[in-house]
């Protein structure tokens, strides 16, 4: 799964609105907007870091588990 859409999924699932993570992450609107459209596939580790913090979550969570590598 693609990492904007894991960020949607867990967002929603706390309930959590766009404008609120922005708020909690400190991440500007803009870029959360481009990251969980897919327009930026590839934050910097900071900024993931940042809105798994704001989501109560880890890295880890944003990978997808069913993925083979």
């Amino acid at each position: 799964m693609e990492l904007g859409k894991r960020i949607n999924e867990l967002r929603k699932a706390k309930g959590i609105s766009i404008e609120e993570l922005c708020a909690l992450s400190g991440v500007p609107k803009g870029t959360l907007s481009k990251i969980t459209a897919g327009i930026t596939p590839n934050p910097t580790l900071d900024t993931v870091k940042a809105i798994a913090r704001a989501l109560g979550c880890r890295l880890d969570d944003f990978d997808d588990p069913d993925e083979t590598q």
